[in-house]
């Protein structure tokens, strides 16, 4: 599942079920400090592989220049519904 962060106050998120993706790909990270923006989706990937890519149902726009993830051998997407 892919969640939203809540804007700040509100309480409220925008979630859904069903991601393309896999933990050798892109998988949902709620949690990342670069999608602080209410509307915004995280997405952790592996080099090469960019959320919007891999799963065109979602239609999100996604940045074509990720941030390395402090783990660094991950890539973070923020992603924005169209």
């Amino acid at each position: 599942m892919s969640c939203s962060h809540a804007p700040q106050g509100s309480g409220y998120y925008c979630c859904f079920w069903g991601f393309g993706g896999s933990p050798m790909t892109c998988v949902p990270d709620d949690s990342l400090a670069v999608c602080l923006n209410g509307n915004a989706y995280g997405y952790k990937c592996t080099a090469s592989f960019s959320p919007a890519t891999l799963d065109p149902q979602l239609q999100l726009n996604c940045p074509s220049a990720p941030v390395l993830d402090p783990d660094g051998l991950h890539f973070d997407y923020c992603c924005f519904p169209p």
